[in-house]
């Protein structure tokens, strides 16, 4: 009989919209699970519950642990556990919670990683967000001497996923995480589940993050939510169902040259705007030449809009067509036909840090030199 076990990452509970936050985790956990509570057999928290430091005087630790205790009591004696995230984030603050715990919960709060007998046929490894200097060495009696596991629950770094970090901007990487090897980790699981990245990422449909629950900053426009996991120890198999959050707010990204020409007048601009937003987050990058009449138009954009925190108008990322043709021209060898990949490699080099001496054959003794593979240890039977 398949073990249903709801997982929930990245909730990154601020002063900010912690009341909207409540609200839309009301809305998207506690509704079902008043109605399924007797089907769930376990629900465990992967890390960032919250953002940052939090007053114990704030309407965030006051709607943080309300819904904290919302799960407790549904889910009665079943387990529930919470795992510590990134260092920024959740700091020390989860060991506050720890006065949540009695005789009648089955409530545990994971600082460092842990292994245990969830239920009598499924041994679960939890792995924190912790920082040792060798994670090899420090993981080693739990990812090296032990059987594999059934689940793996953990917040932290994939290989695959380690792009992420830079392209979603809300995300901060800490550098001194450790970044496991996925296919290290699925030697040692059936499935693994997990927080830290905040879109929805899946890798051999083995290795799931549950992405952030909401948005709260413009660069995630993918859907939000949470993971519903199903797990079978008869055979390891396992499949997982992704709970959109319908509540969670909209943040959208525009070029300006998509709603402006740069000759008609700002007041067109100020309407199409406003038409825009619509109960909404809305950025406009400028992506326009630099003059004059753009530097004048900007301004009062900023000035109209002074105090409506829905709409950003974003000129970091702006770039001349001049500098945007040096890149193209910088960077047309990629287009070239049959090109080593050792040889482009080289020329990217000697673009973005021509400082740096390493020749064609450097790069292909380093691309073509064997990797160490580790031995796959067998699957519990």
């Amino acid at each position: 009989m398949p073990y249903n076990i709801w997982d929930l990452g990245d909730v990154h509970f601020k002063p900010e919209g912690a009341r909207q936050l409540y609200d839309e985790l009301y809305e998207s956990i506690i509704v079902p699970l008043q109605d399924q509570h007797e089907e769930v057999d376990a629900f465990v928290f992967l890390g960032d519950y919250f953002h940052g430091k939090v007053s114990i005087n704030s309407d965030c630790a006051y709607y943080a642990t309300k819904f904290l205790i919302d799960v407790l009591e549904l889910m009665g004696d079943k387990p529930v556990r919470m795992i510590k995230g990134t260092k920024t984030h959740d700091y020390n603050q989860l060991n506050f919670f720890r006065f949540l715990q009695n005789d009648s919960r089955n409530f545990e709060i994971v600082n460092e990683v842990t292994e245990e007998q969830l239920f009598d046929d499924v041994v679960v490894l939890y792995i924190p967000e912790e920082y040792p200097v060798n994670w090899q060495e420090y993981y080693s009696q739990y990812l090296e001497d032990n059987d594999s596991y059934d689940i793996i629950f953990f917040h932290g770094m994939m290989d695959f996923a380690a792009h992420s970090s830079i392209v979603i901007e809300s995300e901060r990487q800490v550098h001194s995480a450790p970044v496991f090897p996925a296919d290290y980790i699925l030697e040692r699981c059936y499935v693994a589940v997990g927080g830290h990245v905040h879109n929805w990422m899946t890798y051999k449909g083995d290795i799931h993050y549950t992405g952030s629950f909401t948005r709260w900053c413009f660069g995630e426009e993918k859907a939000k939510g949470w993971i519903q996991l199903s797990y079978d120890p008869e055979d390891g198999s396992h499949s997982i169902k992704r709970i959109k959050n319908k509540l969670a707010p909209t943040y959208d990204t525009i070029k300006l040259s998509d709603i402006w020409d740069g000759e008609s007048p700002v007041e067109d601009l100020v309407n199409e705007l406003n038409d825009l937003k619509d109960n909404k987050n809305l950025r406009v990058k400028n992506d326009i030449d630099r003059n004059e009449e753009t530097k004048a138009t900007l301004a009062v954009l900023r000035e109209h809009f002074a105090d409506d925190n829905t709409l950003k108008i974003d000129n970091s990322g702006q770039m001349t067509m001049e500098k945007i043709k040096s890149a193209e021209d910088n960077f047309e060898f990629v287009k070239e036909e049959g090109i080593e990949p050792h040889i482009a490699i080289q020329k990217f080099i000697a673009v973005v840090n021509p400082k740096l001496d390493i020749t064609e054959d450097d790069i292909l003794e380093i691309i073509t030199k064997p990797s160490k593979v580790s031995k796959i240890k067998p699957r519990r039977n």
